[in-house]
């Protein structure tokens, strides 16, 4: 961490072993799931186009990395 910091997504519980100790960002995927659902379920003229929705991850922070 003091010359490279390295991150990870998904925070698998491989992350957090020991040995990697790896600084990860966990999405929210049950609210992505629940999205596309929200989505796949509309009729065909109700899609809205052009839209993007933000679902902010959480930043967990190990060894591999450190705020500066």
């Amino acid at each position: 961490p003091e010359a490279l910091s390295i991150i990870g997504f998904d925070n698998i519980p491989i992350a957090t072993w020991p040995a990697y100790n790896l600084t990860t960002i966990r999405q929210p995927i049950n609210r992505m799931i629940n999205s596309a659902l929200q989505l796949v379920s509309l009729k065909k003229d109700e899609i809205p186009t052009g839209q993007i929705k933000l679902l902010p991850g959480e930043l967990i922070v190990r060894g591999s990395a450190r705020v500066a």
